[in-house]
């Protein structure tokens, strides 16, 4: 009888330990979920230094943990890749700073991207030219090689 007077007590006991264990337990996954700066560095190829920088300039964001390390979403690896690929055509930071709210979900005011976009498709126009350049001096290297001697 003692047995069956305690085993409610215990499995109430141990259901709200369960409980506050689970609790706990989902905390700390929900917490560890995103991508710390190294990862996201390998998955980007970006270096840590230059997340810091773009997180600085409020181009991505992070969440800090406690222990001060950031989390990262999973999305800010695309994020970070568009920013490499605008730096590697040339973009400065400060025109890149405006061009990436036009090239999100979030929706920026319209007004501001038309003007954007316009300034983009002058760059476009400008790698296009010396893109021109480019393979005509190429195919005058090519030309001149060919009439030496070997």
């Amino acid at each position: 009888m003692k047995t069956f007077m305690m085993i409610p007590f215990l499995s109430g006991f141990a259901v709200e330990h369960h409980a506050k264990l689970l609790h706990q337990c989902q905390c700390q996954v929900e917490a560890s979920v995103g991508m710390k700066i190294g990862e996201l560095s390998r998955a980007s190829g970006a270096s840590p230094r230059s997340l810091r920088y773009y997180e600085e300039l409020g181009l991505i964001s992070s969440v800090r943990q406690p222990n001060g390390y950031r989390d990262y979403d999973e999305t800010t690896v695309g994020v970070v890749s568009t920013i490499k690929s605008l730096l590697d055509l040339g973009f400065p930071m400060t025109l890149i700073e405006r061009v990436l709210p036009c090239t999100g979900d979030a929706g920026p005011l319209e007004g501001e991207c038309s003007g954007i976009m316009a300034r983009v498709a002058e760059i476009r126009d400008e790698i296009d030219d010396k893109a021109r350049r480019l393979l005509k001096t190429r195919d005058a290297l090519t030309a001149f090689l060919s009439q030496q001697p070997s």
